[in-house]
């Protein structure tokens, strides 16, 4: 189960080509003596970090990077152009709105801000009740075990959504902890920052962007990327980092401003939650959950030694990270401490807390009532389809729409619901219901924001790529099928460990769906040892033990190994 220890080197796993053209590109000096790293850095941070994941998405695995549209595409062209007036009179009307959104917003001292992204926020199944309850539904469990002994506050931007952002933001007013979006704590001073950081980048650029030896390097396994590199190198340079070095000091200001004892959140790597890590130089700790699978080629979690400060420290040329993650089980952490380069006294094992609920599933959900409100006829079987299309190239989204749909239409007494990743595009859903109307058999294409776990405990049968449903339905003892027609192997291991089927040829699909409905007694077998692996105990505990990691932190401070 755990990872395997051979081929690898300084912390680093080798032999993956796409992470270290990144690392090489970042790390050989240019003509002037310089690495990018030095060229990203400002204040003594190096900024390269708030864009590495997006970079290596958006250069080398294009397939699942979507370029932004409308606003958040136009005002970059206005920035370039006109400078900072555009950006300034844009974050004036956020703060605005943040004014607004959060009236009656009260906070006291020692308060744990927690990070709650918009594409959380919705109405699950309250562990402690039962009842449906709107809320951020990655923190919910542990925000139930803190609220009986910290204050806690919810913060996080406007802008990644708008006017997504602002209506939720409206939503939280009524939640039980106080919200009030980070752009409220813009002022002159980041806007200053902004100033400053926007001039040093525009010089850096200047510098860098013909440089012949950043063309030589720009060459790929015989492909020449300096077009699409030199592209996203002056987006971030003119643009993006400004923007990263305005939210560190907003960021600041928030932590400063609400006596925040400890910041909680997740998806650490993406370019605003890294400005926050990066503001835990006040003397903030940070303590991120891990919320998906971690591969060995997750750049968002993967780096060398000489990337990551032995005490986390977050100045340059270092990598800002937590000061301690909780993650699944110990296959993650060793992942993270033996290939990757963190700390082992930083990485904490609790098991993941939103599937704490999934201990009493049994008493939370019932099938029949899911069936009677899907209006699906007694005695059928539910095969259940977690897409992930924003992650996979239109052709493979087609190719899987064809052959489900196809395999379901033939099959008798089956019905397939259908559930979309919450971050999914309407384009997509679009796409879903088109390839629906072209087919018989029994669908349903439930909403996005509906319940997975209920979903999930409702069904016989899982179908997936690499998301991960797939590790609770394992937890809940569901059979499951990873479909991968994309051509590549598998990212996640649930076939290789014995608790799925793959298929990867269309016309195997139908076949394994019979069978595995009539007997999946082979994945059960191997269920019990990854989940312990994966997930540690399965014990509904997890949620406690982070909330107990939390308040060590607060009692002890960052300098101590807390496992």
């Amino acid at each position: 189960m755990r990872p395997k220890k051979e081929n690898i080197v300084d912390g680093a796993r080798l032999g993956e080509p796409n992470i270290e053209f990144v690392r090489r590109l970042i790390h050989t000096p240019l003509s002037g003596g310089k690495t990018l790293l030095d060229y990203t850095t400002f204040d003594g941070v190096s900024y390269w970090w708030n864009v590495d994941t997006t970079f290596y998405e958006s250069v080398l695995n294009q397939t699942s990077y979507r370029p932004p549209r409308g606003l958040k595409r136009v005002l970059p062209r206005l920035y370039r152009r006109f400078g900072v007036a555009p950006q300034l009179l844009y974050d004036l009307a956020l703060r605005l709105l943040s004014r607004v959104a959060s009236r009656g917003f009260k906070t006291r001292e020692g308060s744990i801000a927690v990070i709650t992204q918009d594409v959380e926020w919705r109405k699950i199944r309250d562990d402690e009740t039962g009842r449906l309850v709107e809320t951020d539904a990655f923190f919910h469990t542990i925000i139930n075990r803190l609220k009986r002994d910290y204050p806690l506050v919810s913060t996080y931007p406007l802008d990644v959504a708008i006017p997504g952002g602002f209506k939720i933001s409206l939503r939280k007013r009524s939640w039980a902890l106080p919200h009030r979006p980070l752009n409220y704590y813009w002022g002159p001073k980041a806007w200053l920052v902004e100033q400053r950081s926007k001039r040093r980048f525009s010089e850096s650029w200047d510098v860098v962007k013909n440089d012949p030896v950043l063309r030589r390097l720009c060459v790929h396994e015989g492909r020449d990327l300096y077009p699409v590199v030199r592209d996203r190198l002056e987006s971030y340079f003119l643009y993006v980092l400004p923007q990263a070095a305005k939210m560190v000091e907003t960021a600041k200001m928030m932590l400063s401003v609400e006596r925040v004892s400890l910041l909680l959140l997740q998806n650490e790597y993406s370019w605003r939650e890294r400005s926050l890590v990066v503001a835990k130089s006040l003397g903030t700790p940070v303590l991120a959950v891990q919320h998906g699978i971690i591969i060995p080629t997750h750049k968002g979690y993967m780096y060398r030694r000489d990337e990551v400060s032995p005490t986390l420290s977050v100045d340059a040329p270092y990598c800002p990270l937590p000061d301690y993650t909780a993650v699944f089980g110990e296959s993650y952490r060793s992942l993270l401490v033996e290939e990757s380069a963190y700390p082992p006294s930083r990485v904490v094992v609790t098991g993941p807390p939103r599937y704490d609920l999934l201990i009493d599933a049994g008493r939370i959900y019932n099938k029949t009532r899911f069936n009677e409100k899907q209006g699906i006829a007694d005695g059928q079987k539910l095969i259940l389809w977690a897409t992930q299309c924003h992650s996979l190239s239109d052709d493979e989204n087609r190719a899987n729409i064809e052959v489900i749909l196809g395999a379901v239409e033939k099959m008798g007494d089956v019905t397939l619901i259908i559930k979309q990743h919450p971050a999914e595009a309407p384009r997509y859903t679009q796409m879903l219901s088109d390839g629906v109307s072209k087919h018989g058999g029994r669908v349903v294409i439930v909403p996005k924001s509906s319940d997975t776990f209920e979903q999930l405990y409702a069904c016989d049968l899982l179908i997936t790529k690499n998301s991960t449903t797939g590790v609770e339905a394992v937890a809940l003892g569901k059979p499951v099928v990873v479909l991968n027609l994309g051509g590549t192997p598998d990212a996640v291991d649930y076939v290789k460990e014995g608790v799925a089927f793959g298929v990867y040829d269309p016309k195997d699909l139908e076949g394994a769906l019979t069978s595995l409905l009539l007997d999946d007694s082979e994945q059960a077998r191997h269920r019990p040892a990854y989940i312990k692996e994966t997930i540690y105990k399965n014990d509904g505990g997890a949620s406690e033990r982070v909330a107990t990691l939390i308040k060590r932190i607060i009692r002890e401070g960052t300098k101590g190994d807390l496992n």
